[in-house]
């Protein structure tokens, strides 16, 4: 007698906040708590507060972004990282916001001309082309060689916060030299073309 009015009670307590589930489609699908490996009973009672969370769950911690999620976060970063280059970096070396132009160390001890002209170009030019997706790859490596050797090099035994600025662009444009543009890029559209002929 108990047992039975203590069913009733947790009944009248599950009802209004669950669902039934009877088709077997519905119950192949991934928000199923229960369903394991594709088979699941016929019928089955699942929480309705428990689906969203689950929802909200998948979303923030997904691995594996949609195409176009993807794609457009590969443009903005590219994007962000080397406007950011040319904004603290590269401008002043042509003397732009500052009283002079800036001169470039040369721990390498090369030509000061072509360590000058280099160092521009990878601050300067070189991110113009991986704004636009245009052989990013190639256009990574004269950024990477310059932040290579502020880290590496230049810095080697400077503090970390002194180190920080090189390492931080150096993984940067090392992510971009590995991941490519996206297909919001010029490589995408060389690639497709070439890729039909």
């Amino acid at each position: 007698m108990v047992a039975r009015k203590l069913l009733r009670w947790l009944s009248i307590q599950i009802k209004p906040t669950t669902k039934i589930l009877r088709r077997q489609e519905d119950l192949r699908d991934t928000n199923n708590p229960w369903a394991l490996h594709g088979r699941t009973p016929k019928a089955c009672v699942v929480p309705e507060n428990i689906i969203p969370m689950k929802r909200f769950l998948r979303l923030i911690t997904t691995v594996q972004p949609g195409n176009r999620r993807c794609h457009l976060a590969l443009l903005g970063f590219r994007i962000a990282a080397a406007a950011e280059l040319i904004a603290a970096h590269g401008l002043k070396k042509i003397g732009v916001g500052v009283t002079e132009a800036e001169t470039v160390p040369n721990p390498l001890h090369l030509p000061e001309a072509f360590n000058q002209l280099f160092a521009t170009a990878a601050n300067l030019v070189f991110p113009l082309f991986v704004i636009a997706g245009l052989f990013t790859r190639l256009a990574t490596l004269p950024i990477l060689a310059v932040t290579f050797t502020g880290f590496f090099v230049m810095h080697l035994h400077d503090p970390i916060l002194v180190r920080d600025t090189p390492y931080i662009y150096s993984v940067v444009f090392l992510f971009i030299l590995v991941m490519g543009p996206g297909k919001y890029s010029f490589d995408y559209r060389i690639n497709k073309i070439m890729s039909h002929e």
